[in-house]
């Protein structure tokens, strides 16, 4: 008797040592930092964004990449090592720089109030280099 007591608590100490490590396991950042990526990591994230942006509404994206507009809108460019083309997050901010500037922001990705598109409301956005 006194082994099936053991045996019981040992399967329920067991029991809950793994619903924890789940829980723990499934927890998300509500910060993406794509700085502190290598160019792979970050060109994949930043590809994710755009294919599924309501999944990043509301995360703040920490960014570095180059700045410049396309038809009046204004974009980063993060770095594609593995396609033809930079890829584009849509930024808004007060104040722009010059285009072609490298540039590093931090904000929050949101849904615009029409619903047409998505953007990264720009808090902070610094130039890097000249």
């Amino acid at each position: 008797m006194k082994t099936i007591k053991v045996k019981i608590l040992i399967a329920v100490v067991l029991i809950c040592s793994v619903s924890f490590a789940l829980v723990g396991c499934g927890k998300q950042s509500d910060t993406i930092d794509m700085i502190k990526m290598n160019s792979q990591m970050a060109e994949a994230q930043a590809l994710s964004i755009n294919e599924t942006p309501k999944n990043y509404v509301g995360k703040t994206i920490l960014a570095e990449g180059r700045y410049n507009t396309n038809h009046g809108v204004n974009y980063i460019y993060i770095k594609c090592v593995s396609c033809p083309l930079d890829v584009p997050l849509r930024i808004e901010y007060t104040s722009y720089p010059s285009l072609d500037k490298k540039i590093k922001i931090e904000g929050v990705f949101k849904k615009h109030d029409s619903g047409s598109y998505y953007y990264i409301e720009v808090s902070s956005l610094t130039t890097i280099g000249g």
